[in-house]
């Protein structure tokens, strides 16, 4: 049986940057009006990590999630920006 990887237990409680790759995608595809406020279309995301998961798909992919301000981010889909 395979040992799983808890390489992330050490960035619980860290205060992270980092650029939501899947939100910046998806913002592309839309046109905002003018006054449309920037700080609700920035990827870029800092807050504490309050809580990471391991999920293990019916299909055996699995994902690493981490919990900032109330929303799950999926790490694959993140890039991180160096404090």
């Amino acid at each position: 049986m395979a040992s799983m990887n808890v390489t992330h237990f050490p960035l619980l409680g860290l205060e992270v940057s980092f650029r939501d790759l899947a939100f910046e995608q998806k913002l592309a595809e839309f046109d905002f009006p003018p006054d449309f406020p920037e700080a609700l279309r920035s990827p870029v995301v800092t807050g504490t990590i309050t809580e990471f998961c391991f999920t293990v798909g019916l299909d055996g992919r699995t994902s690493t999630m981490i919990l900032v301000s109330d929303t799950y981010y999926d790490l694959s889909e993140l890039a991180f920006i160096p404090n």
